[in-house]
């Protein structure tokens, strides 16, 4: 079995490194058959501590009790524009891989039902 990697990373506009994304796009193919269970695109991101201990212990009391802020606890990754181009390319990639996966999945399934013995009905 081979492993076929694309890694890209994504720099935020601010340029702040924990704002960084990365992308991997993994295909895992046999003898190279494409299977639907062989890509997978994963997104990596990085999780932010902005404080220090007691800052982090009050935040998990806060989320073990159930306190929430109104609009949830996210950061941001705004992609630059000339990052677009990139990550559109990766998707479509996916996009394209599942698609032979799907073909190669029904192929498999129709000469396996050609291959079949034909049953005759009983007179």
């Amino acid at each position: 079995m081979s492993t076929e990697r694309r890694i890209e990373f994504f720099d935020c506009q601010c340029e702040v490194l924990p704002h960084a994304i990365r992308f991997s796009l993994e295909d895992h193919n046999r003898k190279g058959e494409w299977f639907a269970d062989s890509v997978g695109l994963n997104i990596s991101v990085h999780l932010s501590q902005y404080r220090g201990f007691f800052g982090r212990l009050w935040n998990a009391a806060k989320y073990v009790l159930g306190v929430t802020r109104q609009w949830g606890d996210y950061d941001v990754t705004t992609l630059k524009d000339e990052d677009i181009g990139r990550l559109r390319d990766m998707i479509d990639e996916y996009h394209l891989a599942r698609a032979k996966c799907e073909y190669n999945k029904l192929r498999s399934k129709n000469e396996n039902q050609s291959a079949a013995p034909a049953v005759r009905a009983e007179e």
